[in-house]
């Protein structure tokens, strides 16, 4: 890189704080602008952040895992900044970079021009090494704040009268500015109860965002805060003369040396979270081939069908296995910890990643987790019928269709504000990336929008703790399988070719999902009958909804997600009874009037109560914050 080329080493936060007034006319700043950047330096500094820049706005940071420079320091005007997620710092990995060039000059932050090599060789290093992180430069002339490529490490926006309001944590914009806890956002509201999570940029609260996928904000105090999604993925042109053969061995090869570059120079045992399903059976066969030491963990009952599925791959490859304990009300018990860690953006059901506090490990242990194994090798596609992927309109109505845009809950009168289905599928439909084709859309709507706001969830959770790694989560993956024709997707066909290929001892396992396994296998079949057997029997002498409520009533659900999802007659009883206790605060903190006669409204749909039991105790959990009442 020749003689101008340096190493330079990256300081991290797990939290920021930032104040941006709005852009300088005629060289003066607009009234108040002065007295409002020192306020949120002040509560900044109240919230137990570190002031690192107070001109020409302010930015503070949390954690941070280095020594850092002084406010003062000239050395900072050529600084950059990670922020990660606290498991990630806790694991002392050497974040470093060699760079070259004149480093980041101001006009490169503070405008929307092209990437400096610097830059893009911080992205390259953060997306192999850290992979769920935002990347932040700032200058006395100006701010650059970019993200992985579909932002999973969140951030929050919220626009005043005199500037913008940026942090990690809604609760934080909300104690700085408690009048933006309401008005409440009822298509939030309504997406949050049918797609498990806001989409896009929405959050409970109308008038405060998060951060939008490929994200690339640039602050300067002449031109203001300016947003580009320069960073977003986008999708190749579909190979129609790819073989199979071909395909494989591409997947393979990035897939190894994915798993390989995310864990390179980790020391000890890595976790990997053993489902029993493809992704993390898949996970564990290269792990094991590549030399990797793993501890697989696993939770559920004995009875579940995913636990067979996980011991049979842990037996397999010989990896040692433990069984975590999964308590009947494990979501109702971590609800404080998802409020503090998800503030209402995602479903209470995600908490069931938190079983894996369970393991006796220190924090910044390595945790090998699946995310993207799924919808990347087209298993989500199966959601739409094949008429949905014509148009991107059609599709736009699938996808409404599929998250239950037919539900017969009349949410205007549940939520007393008006909620309009068509408003809600008009922004499915604008946020429909063009210039692909549709299957290939969809399968970036659902990283964009539900695999970021829902299954994303997780990051923040375990984050907390452990140095997650999502080998999956890679841009050749996602180009070698965007570039697959629809046929090699459908049924996951080229996935169960793979399985059998190169792993056909875990093919031989049957998914906890499906009647039986990719390669026939009569001992696993058979076993499979002897535990279907008996629920077969009760639904036979008693009908199938009695048998289920019967086995709900009694706890014993018959998969996995069930206790995740409160579906148990306690448990909605639960919900339904705090729903009417929390009213009130719903009403004080966000503005939001429940009917009375929600119970009826809701007609008995899990999701949707779910959801709003979710809303309601958010509310309630605000209050116990601070006065946000409004």
């Amino acid at each position: 890189m020749g003689a101008a080329a340096r190493q330079r080493s990256v300081e991290t936060t797990d939290a920021f704080f930032l104040y941006l007034p709005n852009p300088i006319e005629h060289g003066a700043a607009g009234p108040g602008e002065g007295d409002a950047a020192r306020r949120f330096a002040a509560v900044a500094e109240q919230f137990g952040y570190r002031l690192y820049r107070r001109r020409p706005f302010v930015f503070a940071c949390r954690k941070i895992a280095r020594e850092r420079h002084d406010v003062d320091d000239a050395a900072a005007a050529d600084s950059v900044i990670l922020d990660l997620f606290p498991g990630t710092i806790a694991s002392g990995r050497q974040l470093s970079v060699d760079t070259g060039g004149p480093g980041l000059g101001s006009a490169d932050l503070g405008t929307a021009g092209p990437e400096l090599t610097d830059w893009a060789a911080w992205h390259a290093m953060a997306e192999r090494e850290a992979q769920f992180y935002n990347l932040i430069g700032a200058t006395d002339r100006g701010l650059r704040i970019e993200s992985d490529p579909i932002g999973l490490k969140p951030f929050y926006i919220a626009a005043l009268d005199h500037g913008t309001l940026i942090a990690s944590r809604i609760l934080d914009i909300l104690r700085a500015a408690p009048e933006l806890a309401a008005p409440v956002d009822p298509l939030a509201v309504y997406q949050l109860m049918m797609f498990r999570a806001p989409m896009g940029e929405r959050t409970l609260h109308q008038r405060v965002k998060r951060s939008i996928s490929g994200g690339c904000y640039r602050w300067s105090p002449e031109r203001g805060l300016q947003v580009t999604q320069g960073r977003r993925l986008s999708a190749p042109p579909v190979d129609a003369a790819l073989f199979v053969d071909d395909a494989l061995e591409r997947i393979k090869e990035a897939l190894v040396r994915s798993l390989r570059e995310k864990t390179a120079g980790l020391s000890g045992p890595t976790a990997l979270s053993l489902s029993g399903g493809f992704d993390s059976r898949l996970l564990a066969a290269v792990a094991v081939e590549i030399g990797l030491p793993v501890q697989a963990y696993s939770f559920g009952r004995s009875y579940h069908p995913e636990i067979q599925s996980a011991k049979a791959t842990a037996r397999t490859l010989g990896l040692p296995l433990e069984i975590l304990p999964y308590p009947a009300d494990g979501s109702i018990q971590r609800l404080p910890f998802h409020l503090e860690t998800v503030e209402g953006t995602a479903d209470l059901a995600t908490s069931l990643i938190a079983n894996l506090f369970a393991i006796d490990r220190p924090a910044g242990t390595p945790m090998l987790h699946g995310f993207a194994g799924d919808p990347i090798a087209g298993n989500h596609l199966r959601h739409l019928a094949p008429k949905d992927y014509r148009t991107l309109d059609t599709l736009a109505d699938g996808v409404m269709r599929f998250n239950g845009g037919a539900s017969p809950i009349d949410f205007a009168a549940l939520l007393n504000v008006p909620v309009s289905r068509d408003a809600v599928r008009d922004e499915i439909r604008a946020s429909l990336p063009e210039g692909c084709q549709p299957h290939q859309a969809y399968t970036l709507w659902d990283f964009e929008h539900k695999q970021r706001r829902y299954v994303g969830s997780h990051f923040p959770m375990i984050g907390d703790r452990f140095d997650t790694i999502a080998p999956y989560y890679d841009r050749d993956l996602f180009a070698i399988w965007l570039s697959v024709p629809p046929v090699g997707l459908d049924g996951r066909s080229l996935f169960r070719k793979f399985l059998t290929k190169y792993y056909p001892a875990l093919a031989r396992i049957p998914h906890s999902e499906e009647a039986g396994p990719i390669t026939p296998n009569l001992r696993y079949q058979l076993a499979g009958f002897l535990r279907k057997a008996p629920y077969e029997a009760v639904d036979r002498l008693f009908g199938t909804a009695r048998a289920r409520r019967l086995t709900r009533a009694l706890s014993r659900d018959r998969y996995i997600w069930s206790l995740a999802n409160l579906a148990g007659t306690r448990q909605r009883a639960h919900m339904l009874a705090r729903i009417e206790a929390l009213r009130p605060d719903a009403q004080r903190v966000l503005g939001l009037d429940i009917d009375a006669r929600f119970a009826d409204r809701l007609k008995g749909d899990l999701q949707a109560t779910r959801g709003l039991f979710l809303v309601m105790e958010y509310a309630a959990w605000l209050r116990q914050q601070g006065s946000f009442a409004i």
